[in-house]
Protein backbone atom coordinates (compact mmCIF):
# COMPACT_ATOMS: atom_id res chain seq x y z
CA UNK A 1 0.00 0.00 0.00
CA UNK A 2 1.28 3.45 -0.88
CA UNK A 3 0.64 6.32 1.54
CA UNK A 4 1.19 10.08 1.44
CA UNK A 5 -0.29 12.81 3.64
CA UNK A 6 -3.12 10.58 4.84
CA UNK A 7 -4.00 9.28 1.37
CA UNK A 8 -3.66 5.56 0.70
CA UNK A 9 -3.61 3.63 -2.55
CA UNK A 10 -3.26 0.01 -3.53
CA UNK A 11 -4.13 -2.41 -6.29
CA UNK A 12 -5.92 -5.47 -5.08
CA UNK A 13 -9.11 -6.89 -3.63
CA UNK A 14 -11.36 -5.42 -1.00
CA UNK A 15 -14.58 -6.57 0.61
CA UNK A 16 -17.51 -4.26 1.25
CA UNK A 17 -19.50 -5.19 4.36
CA UNK A 18 -22.84 -4.01 5.71
CA UNK A 19 -22.02 -1.71 8.65
CA UNK A 20 -24.98 -2.88 10.73
CA UNK A 21 -24.83 -6.65 10.22
CA UNK A 22 -21.22 -7.13 9.12
CA UNK A 23 -22.43 -9.29 6.24
CA UNK A 24 -20.40 -9.34 3.04
CA UNK A 25 -22.17 -7.25 0.38
CA UNK A 26 -19.68 -7.49 -2.49
CA UNK A 27 -16.03 -7.95 -3.42
CA UNK A 28 -14.22 -5.48 -5.69
CA UNK A 29 -10.85 -5.82 -7.41
CA UNK A 30 -9.03 -2.82 -8.84
CA UNK A 31 -7.07 0.30 -7.96
CA UNK A 32 -8.23 1.54 -4.56
CA UNK A 33 -7.78 5.12 -3.34
CA UNK A 34 -8.54 6.31 0.21
CA UNK A 35 -9.29 10.01 0.74
CA UNK A 36 -9.12 10.98 4.42
CA UNK A 37 -11.14 14.18 4.01
CA UNK A 38 -14.17 12.02 3.10
CA UNK A 39 -13.13 8.88 5.05
CA UNK A 40 -13.98 6.88 1.91
CA UNK A 41 -12.38 4.32 -0.37
CA UNK A 42 -12.83 4.71 -4.14
CA UNK A 43 -12.62 1.84 -6.64
CA UNK A 44 -14.01 1.17 -10.12
CA UNK A 45 -16.04 4.38 -10.18
CA UNK A 46 -17.73 3.79 -6.81
CA UNK A 47 -17.09 5.09 -3.29
CA UNK A 48 -17.50 3.27 0.02
CA UNK A 49 -17.26 4.52 3.62
CA UNK A 50 -14.00 3.34 5.17
CA UNK A 51 -15.84 1.52 7.95
CA UNK A 52 -17.40 -0.80 5.33
CA UNK A 53 -14.17 -1.78 3.56
CA UNK A 54 -11.81 -4.60 4.48
CA UNK A 55 -8.59 -5.00 2.47
CA UNK A 56 -8.33 -8.65 1.48
CA UNK A 57 -5.37 -8.70 -0.90
CA UNK A 58 -2.84 -5.94 -1.54
CA UNK A 59 -0.95 -6.62 -4.79
CA UNK A 60 1.12 -3.44 -4.56
CA UNK A 61 4.72 -4.51 -4.89
CA UNK A 62 6.35 -1.34 -6.23
CA UNK A 63 8.53 0.36 -3.62
CA UNK A 64 9.79 3.05 -5.97
CA UNK A 65 7.72 6.22 -6.14
CA UNK A 66 6.57 7.39 -9.54
CA UNK A 67 6.04 11.10 -9.99
CA UNK A 68 3.82 12.93 -12.43
CA UNK A 69 1.55 15.88 -12.96
CA UNK A 70 -1.97 16.49 -14.22
CA UNK A 71 -2.05 17.84 -17.77
CA UNK A 72 -5.10 19.66 -19.06
CA UNK A 73 -6.33 18.46 -22.44
CA UNK A 74 -8.82 20.40 -24.53
CA UNK A 75 -11.61 21.73 -22.39
CA UNK A 76 -11.34 22.70 -18.72
CA UNK A 77 -12.73 19.41 -17.41
CA UNK A 78 -10.38 16.87 -19.03
CA UNK A 79 -7.14 15.99 -17.21
CA UNK A 80 -4.64 13.23 -17.98
CA UNK A 81 -1.68 11.79 -16.08
CA UNK A 82 1.71 12.75 -17.51
CA UNK A 83 2.98 9.21 -16.78
CA UNK A 84 0.31 6.82 -18.10
CA UNK A 85 -1.80 9.28 -20.16
CA UNK A 86 -5.01 7.96 -18.55
CA UNK A 87 -7.84 10.39 -17.96
CA UNK A 88 -8.89 11.08 -14.39
CA UNK A 89 -12.65 11.45 -14.45
CA UNK A 90 -12.75 12.45 -10.77
CA UNK A 91 -10.06 15.16 -10.77
CA UNK A 92 -11.08 18.77 -10.84
CA UNK A 93 -9.38 22.09 -10.33
CA UNK A 94 -10.29 24.45 -7.55
CA UNK A 95 -9.32 28.05 -7.02
CA UNK A 96 -7.66 30.08 -9.74
CA UNK A 97 -4.72 27.72 -10.31
CA UNK A 98 -5.51 25.25 -13.11
CA UNK A 99 -2.78 22.89 -11.96
CA UNK A 100 -4.00 22.55 -8.39
CA UNK A 101 -6.09 19.40 -8.63
CA UNK A 102 -7.68 17.53 -5.78
CA UNK A 103 -6.22 14.07 -6.47
CA UNK A 104 -2.67 13.58 -5.17
CA UNK A 105 -2.26 10.21 -6.92
CA UNK A 106 -3.17 8.95 -10.37
CA UNK A 107 -5.88 6.31 -9.78
CA UNK A 108 -4.58 4.32 -12.77
CA UNK A 109 -0.79 4.07 -12.31
CA UNK A 110 -0.32 5.36 -8.75
CA UNK A 111 2.00 8.24 -9.67
CA UNK A 112 2.41 10.88 -6.98
CA UNK A 113 1.03 14.06 -8.57
CA UNK A 114 3.61 16.47 -7.17
CA UNK A 115 4.31 18.20 -10.51
CA UNK A 116 7.53 16.33 -11.26
CA UNK A 117 8.17 13.61 -13.84
CA UNK A 118 11.27 12.16 -12.17
CA UNK A 119 11.31 8.76 -10.50
CA UNK A 120 12.73 8.28 -7.03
Amino acid sequence: MLTSEGYKMFRGTGEIHNTQTGALVETQHGDWLYKPEYDCWYVNGSSYPAECVKVVEDETKEVRTRHGRWERVGNYDKWICSRCKSENLYAYAYGDDDYELQDLFCPHCGANMDGSDKNA
